[in-house]
């Protein structure tokens, strides 16, 4: 699962930005944490301009950009589940499917969070 996870990371990372929005925010309970931070290069590998906050000081009413979380569903030191989850500047809400990744032998690391936040990303159809 690592070489799979890896390879999807580095597929990812070759491809070029296909344009830059508004900037998009990522609302994490524990701001730089290690799947926020995975999350938030993953969407500046698409060609985002990023902002980190918390929830309490999450983004203001009327700021440009669409804000995402990741929503997770699951977690232990071999395995990771859940979803991204958006509201667009229009006030779309959006929600992208579960992905799952599972380790057999090795922990979770910050290079398979890469991967898998990266995958999160690809099959979000995620709003502009």
């Amino acid at each position: 699962m690592a070489m799979v996870m890896a390879s999807l990371a580095a597929a990812s990372a070759s491809q070029a930005p296909a344009h830059v929005t508004a900037t998009s925010t990522v609302i994490c309970a524990k701001p730089y944490d290690d799947m926020c931070v995975a999350l938030a290069g993953a969407l500046e590998r698409i060609g985002r301009q990023v902002e980190i906050l918390s929830p309490v000081g999450g983004r203001r009413s009327g700021q440009p950009g669409t804000t995402f979380s990741f929503v997770e569903e699951g977690r232990s030191t071999e395995h990771i589940a859940g979803h991204l989850a958006w509201v667009g500047a229009d006030g779309v809400i959006g929600r992208g499917e579960t992905l799952r990744c599972n380790v057999i032998d090795a922990p979770l690391n910050d290079t398979m969070l890469v991967g898998y936040a990266d995958a999160l990303v690809q099959h979000g159809k995620l709003p502009d």
